[in-house]
Formats: structure tokens, C-alpha cells, sequence
């Protein structure tokens, strides 16, 4: 049967797990987004702030998350990911509608933008945006590669996906395990599949040439370039900057960390700014850590809330992790990164589970 990329592989002295990782809120480790958008993008010859008021304000999303009931928390986390989603996608017309649209009939925003950032960390089509929502839906978004799953599904992939045979074929032939992970990501553009690109780096070619032809780029700079992660982190960078690849990549080789920050963290905190500009950084109040101390006393201490609330966990999720950490030997904040993780909340059967296991 065939797998998802996420697989271990037992070789002869060490375990290797192959983990699929999309760019979310937290930017961490990231790969290729698109290069090129279907219509002109809003954000494209304007300022941040044309681009925050043509995205947010001038749909008014706020009113779309405000008829779903939610609290001002949540609100506040969801408001100033979509800021900053803004900031750093060319997002189109079509794609702010569809989402707005999305918003107003009622579905989870925080996982229509997970979907959005897929896509676009995938190089994928965003047609699938509405189609993988319905899809991922109808399995409670549970498991922590829902994503992955439901792309599979819509676009037709389930049957190109790497098998561990294949994966630990791969490996065994000399294939690097970032280049396998790679590959996943790239197909996911429906010009090649996984294995067309695994076969073509062993055939010689590298990762500047293969994304040059897949993503029909001007790849000339990093033609060379062997390693897939500065390949697409670069490209993504440029994206961002809307700079030449080649002059982000002679920066990002000297210091990559230095670049990333150099280039996203000004767009980060513009969009946390923006949020506080329109009023709506409840969680920064003293009131607010005053209200979810009081929701949670005699089980978490005020250091234990205070981290809780910067790590952006909201005062329900903060209050149903302190709950069910009394009745198991995990401790809230491990009870959130599960969550986090498997969109599913910690149950008795889990603990029934960990007790067998135990035995």
C-alpha cells in the first residue's frame, strides 16, 4: 500500500524519518512557493499598507470572523496571520475573494490559511484551496500530514506518492533523504512527479537546473547548486523582497539565517503593528493573562500562562489543555504541542494507550 512521504526507514545502524514540513505562521523550514500568479497580484507596486487595506479592510473579513462567533483572541491570532500572509504572498484578487467568501460561509480560517501556505510553499495550483477545505473537512483535519492527504486526493497523487520500497530504494542507490523530501515537494507542481525528479539528480543534474525547468524560472545563478533547501529558500526569498534570486543567493550563502531575518522579520512585526494600529491586541493586556489565570487557577502557575499565551495558544485552548493535563501525567504545554500537531485533543483512549504501553 502505498504511503504518505512521511516514512521511517530502518537502515542498518540508524532510523531515519522522512518528515514533510510546510511554511507556517512560525517560519520555520520552508521550500519553493510560486514563482508566478494566475491575474495580477494585489500586493504587487503597492505599499504594506495598500496591501493590508485592500486584503483586510476593504473586504472586512473582521465582520466574517466576528459572525462565526469567535473570541477576541482568536480573532486577534487569526487577523494577524492572514496580516501577514498578505505581506509576504502575491496574493490575487481571486485568491482574497475566495477566501473572504470562505470566511463568510462559515469555515475555519486558520485552516483555509494552512491550506493557502501549502499550496504555495508547494508550487501547487491554488484551485485546489476550496477541494482539499471539503476533503480535509470530512476527516476532522485530523493527523498531522492532513494536508498532504488531502492534495493527494484532489489532485489525483495518491497513486504517485513514494512507497517505502521506493524511498528505501532511493536511499539505498545513494539518494540524500533532503533531496527525496524535495522532490515530494516539487511534484506537487503536476509538472513531474517525485520520481522523474529523484531520477534526473542521479542522472547528474542539479537542483538548480531541475527547478529552472520546472518552475520555468531564471535559475542561471544557482545552476550549480546541489542543495535543494538554498535552492528553494532562496527563491522564496526573492519572492518575498521581490529582488533577483541571484543577489539573495550570494547573501544567503554567506549567512542564511541572517538573510531570512533580514527579509521576513520586517514584514512579520509590520503585521503584528497593523494589528495593534485597528485594535485588536486584547492578549497584550494584563487583563487578559488577569482572566486566563483566574479560567485555569490551583493547575497552572502565572509563569506556566504567561508562556502559554506567548507561544499564541488562545485562553480556550489554554483552559482545555490545564483540564486535561490533571487527569494524565502530561503537562498542558505537552497537551497543546499535541494538538497543535494532530489537530485532535488529548483523549482517554490515549491514556489507555500510554498504560498499555507501559506494561
Amino acid at each position: 500500500m502505498k504511503k504518505r512521504i512521511c516514512l521511517c526507514i530502518m537502515t542498518a545502524c540508524c532510523l531515519i524519518a522522512i518528515c514533510v514540513s510546510v511554511f507556517a505562521e512560525h517560519a520555520g523550514n520552508f521550500y519553493s512557493k510560486l514563482l508566478e500568479v494566475s491575474g495580477s497580484a494585489i500586493v504587487t507596486n503597492t505599499t504594506d499598507e495598500q496591501a493590508l487595506y485592500n486584503v483586510i479592510e476593504k473586504k472586512d473579513i473582521l465582520s466574517g470572523l466576528r459572525n462565526q462567533g469567535l473570541e477576541a483572541d482568536e480573532i486577534e491570532y487569526l487577523m494577524e496571520d492572514y496580516a501577514k500572509i498578505t505581506l509576504l504572498y502575491p496574493m490575487t484578487q481571486k485568491d482574497v475573494n475566495t477566501i473572504t467568501d470562505m470566511v463568510y460561509d462559515g469555515k475555519d480560517m486558520s485552516k483555509i490559511l494552512d491550506i493557502y501556505i501549502f499550496l504555495q510553499d508547494s508550487n501547487a495550483d491554488l484551485k485546489y484551496l476550496m477541494p482539499m477545505y471539503e476533503t480535509a473537512e470530512k476527516a476532522d483535519f485530523y493527523g498531522k500530514y492532513w494536508r498532504e492527504d488531502a492534495f493527494n486526493s484532489c489532485a489525483g497523487q495518491t497513486e504517485n506518492v513514494l512507497s517505502l520500497a521506493e524511498i528505501k530504494q532511493y536511499v539505498e542507490s545513494g539518494s540524500d533523504i533532503e533531496d527525496i523530501k524535495a522532490a515530494d515537494i516539487v511534484s506537487r507542481s503536476e509538472k513531474k512527479s517525485a520520481k522523474e525528479i529523484i531520477d534526473e539528480l542521479q542522472q547528474g543534474n542539479t537542483w538548480g537546473q531541475i527547478i529552472d525547468d520546472v518552475y520555468d524560472a531564471d535559475m542561471s545563478a544557482l545552476s550549480d547548486e546541489t542543495d535543494p533547501t538554498a535552492v528553494l529558500e532562496c527563491l522564496e526569498l526573492s519572492k518575498f523582497s521581490s529582488r533577483e534570486i541571484g543577489q539573495i543567493y550570494s547573501e544567503y550563502k554567506e549567512a542564511p539565517k541572517n538573510t531570512f531575518q533580514k527579509i521576513v522579520y520586517p514584514k512579520v512585526k509590520k503585521a503584528g503593528d497593523y494589528i495593534r494600529e485597528i485594535g485588536l491586541n486584547v492578549t497584550d493586556a494584563q487583563s487578559y493573562a488577569d482572566d486566563v489565570n483566574s479560567a485555569v487557577k490551583n493547575i497552572l502557575s502565572d509563569e506556566e500562562v504567561r508562556a502559554l499565551i506567548q507561544s499564541r495558544y488562545t485562553k480556550k485552548e489554554i483552559q482545555k489543555a490545564a483540564e486535561l493535563s490533571e487527569n494524565t501525567e502530561m503537562s498542558a504545554e505537552e497537551i497543546l504541542e499535541q494538538y497543535k500537531e494532530n489537530n485532535r485533543w488529548y483523549s482517554e483512549d490515549d491514556a489507555k494507550q500510554e498504560g498499555g504501553n507501559e506494561q
